[in-house]
């Protein structure tokens, strides 16, 4: 079984493989899309609660990302998103299976 560690590593090099994405806002986009799908976002927003310091470097100490409490407590929200199922392609073109689906089925 994986780790938390490595999951996250595979989200990151998935998205990191989509050549149509350009912008950094679009790779933070399709990362949570593919975390939803994977309904890994609450595990994959730990390991940023984790990393401390890496985070006083980005973000002010006034930062939701940096007030552990306030990010616990939107752990527990994000949590309760992995009883829904999504289906969210990350292709682009006529191959896309899901092309206009989103399937938000408990």
């Amino acid at each position: 079984m994986a780790t938390l560690e490595e999951s996250a590593k595979v989200s990151i090099d998935t998205v990191t493989a989509l050549t149509h994405i350009k912008t950094p806002h679009g790779k933070a986009r399709a990362w949570t899309r593919f975390a939803l799908v994977e309904k890994k976002l609450a595990d994959h927003m730990l390991i940023l609660l984790r990393a401390g310091s890496l985070l006083a470097r980005f973000y002010s100490e006034e930062a939701l990302f940096r007030d552990h409490e306030q990010f616990e407590m939107l752990l527990g929200l994000l949590l309760s998103l992995s009883v829904v199922d999504f289906d969210l392609c990350l292709k682009v073109g006529d191959d896309c299976p899901c092309r206009y689906l989103t399937n938000y089925s408990m």
